[in-house]
């Protein structure tokens, strides 16, 4: 079953008025006033450290499918973009962070570490004849 086409297809950039670091995505909606700001790791801890009404979204591009909102993301955030301490993307654009080898969750190895018992204090207890 594919996805429903979306009708608005856009790169955006929220940016935080305390610190001035800002985030660039692509984001394809229905709704242009959904209240979508981003979904990086970085900005989701800007936004929770410093509150929804301390970010600022704008509208940076509306191009017309989701083909070329991907390549033109991959255009704008570039190597040089993420390296840039102000920027909060975490690797280029055009990729998306939901990959499926992301959504894998690992096992943890277990420790081959035998795990430390503690020596419990022993009462003496004095035998009576």
């Amino acid at each position: 079953m594919s996805k429903k086409e979306k009708k608005y297809h856009i790169i955006y950039k929220t940016t935080c008025l305390i610190n001035k670091k800002y985030y660039i995505g692509m984001h394809s909606t229905d709704n242009l006033d959904d209240g979508y700001m981003g979904s990086g790791k970085a900005l989701k801890f800007s936004i929770k450290r410093y509150g929804k009404e301390n970010h600022k979204v704008e509208i940076l591009e509306m191009v017309e499918s989701r083909e070329l909102l991907a390549e033109r993301e991959r255009e704008i955030v570039t190597m040089n973009k993420v390296r840039n301490g102000n920027c909060m993307n975490l690797k280029v654009g055009g990729i998306g962070g939901f990959t499926k080898k992301a959504k894998i969750k690992k096992k943890k190895p277990k420790s081959k570490k035998k795990p430390v018992v503690k020596a419990k204090k022993r009462r003496v207890v004095k035998k009576t004849k």
